[in-house]
C-alpha cells in the first residue's frame, strides 16, 4: 500500500468509511418507525415470476398516533383479501414477519464488518511495509 499515491492512501479509507455508513442506513430506511398494527389486506395481485407464484398485496393499517396507512404488505405465506393479520408497519409499508424487514439490516450490518475490517487490514499492511523499509 506504501506505493500507491498519496490521493489513493486517502481516498480508499474515506470511501470505505462512507460506504460503510451509508450502505446500512439506505437498506434499512423503511424499518424506520415500524411499529406493532393490525394490518387489513384489501388487495392481493397474482404476479408471474418464473417458476414461483407470487403475490403482491396491499392492505391499510392504523399507526400509533392515530394516522392509517396504506400500502404494500409483504409476507411469508398467502394473505386473501379481507383478512386481519398481525405484522410490524410504519407510513409507507407493512409486512406479517419482522424478520423479513431486518434482513436488509443483518446486511448491513455484514458490509459494515467487512468495510472496518478492510480498513483494518490495509492499516496493519501499510504499518508493516513502513517497518519493512
Amino acid at each position: 500500500m506504501a506505493s500507491r499515491p498519496l490521493w489513493q492512501r486517502i481516498l480508499i479509507p474515506i470511501g470505505l468509511i462512507v460506504a460503510a455508513v451509508a450502505l446500512p442506513i439506505g437498506m434499512t430506511y423503511d424499518l424506520v418507525g415500524v411499529e406493532r398494527v393490525d394490518v387489513q389486506v384489501e388487495s392481493c395481485d397474482f404476479v408471474p415470476s418464473g417458476t414461483e407464484r407470487t403475490y403482491e398485496c396491499r392492505g391499510s393499517w392504523q399507526l400509533a398516533d392515530g394516522r392509517t396507512a396504506t400500502g404494500p404488505i409483504s409476507s411469508f405465506g398467502r394473505l386473501t383479501p379481507g383478512e386481519r393479520v398481525e405484522g410490524w408497519g410504519n407510513s409507507k409499508r407493512a409486512t406479517t414477519s419482522l424478520v423479513r424487514s431486518l434482513v436488509p439490516l443483518m446486511m448491513g450490518g455484514i458490509v459494515v464488518l467487512g468495510a472496518v475490517a478492510g480498513v483494518v487490514v490495509s492499516l496493519r499492511l501499510a504499518r508493516r511495509a513502513r517497518r519493512d523499509r
